[in-house]
């Protein structure tokens, strides 16, 4: 019999630094929960509006927090703003295939229909059937009263084991969801691994985890549709 979805949610604080050693509150977020893009880390001389004082997180400040949250120790922050990583993991066991479950995962029409209630569309980018490497989805709903519109990317595609979506344009400073899966068993251990920042600067601890919870609500919703479609043999088209 497989297990109920395990989850775990951190929110690593950062003073203002050019590199925090390690979170305010002393916890560690385990190294293997998410792994840096290949040849996301460069020289400033890359990405050159490396600070951003009063705006959201540049490309270099996202690529050096997915780094040092790989390591385990903080993110970075490099205005008169506090930032915060918030984050999640939801660990699924599924009775099923890796390569079903993998293929469930990208289904667009799967996810549309797990997220009825909320009237979600896809309307641009890849609308229908299965998203691969560097495509991108741009999902429109209604979330706490508010139509949300927010444009999604694979910036990683490693099947049938890991991929990546973060998000190009959108409600947040800074998204990104890593999907991960693993034989287990007879079965497959689905994991999600999720970290979101909504670059408020001093409201940003607060709206940070309000935006997790929700958040994490919204994958356990995903993940009990397709528990429930990989065990009885469903494969996307």
């Amino acid at each position: 019999m497989s297990r109920a979805p395990v989850d775990m949610s951190y929110s690593v604080p950062c003073v203002v630094a050019d590199r925090c050693a390690a979170p305010e509150n002393g916890s560690r977020i385990p190294p293997d929960w998410f792994h840096p893009l290949p040849g996301a880390i460069g020289p400033p001389a890359a990405f050159p509006n490396r600070a951003s004082p009063s705006g959201p997180p540049t490309a270099y400040v996202r690529a050096q927090r997915r780094r040092d949250v790989g390591r385990g120790t903080a993110s970075l922050s490099y205005g008169p703003w506090q930032e915060v990583v918030a984050g999640f993991r939801v660990v699924t066991e599924i009775a099923a295939p890796v390569e079903v479950c993998f293929d469930l995962s990208r289904s667009i029409d799967l996810h549309l229909e797990s997220m009825i209630s909320s009237g979600e569309q896809a309307v641009d980018g890849v609308t229908a059937g299965l998203i691969g490497a560097g495509e991108e989805v741009t999902w429109e709903a209604r979330h706490l009263g508010m139509l949300w519109r927010m444009t999604s990317r694979i910036t990683a595609f490693e099947p049938p084991h890991r991929f990546v979506d973060e998000m190009v344009h959108g409600p947040f400073a800074f998204f990104r969801h890593e999907h991960l899966f693993a034989e287990h068993g007879d079965g497959t251990q689905m994991t999600d691994a999720v970290e979101a920042g909504m670059g408020l600067g001093p409201l940003g601890p607060v709206a940070d985890r309000a935006a997790v919870a929700y958040l994490k609500r919204l994958i356990r919703i995903r993940n009990t549709a397709i528990k429930a479609r990989a065990e009885v043999g469903e494969r996307p088209g």
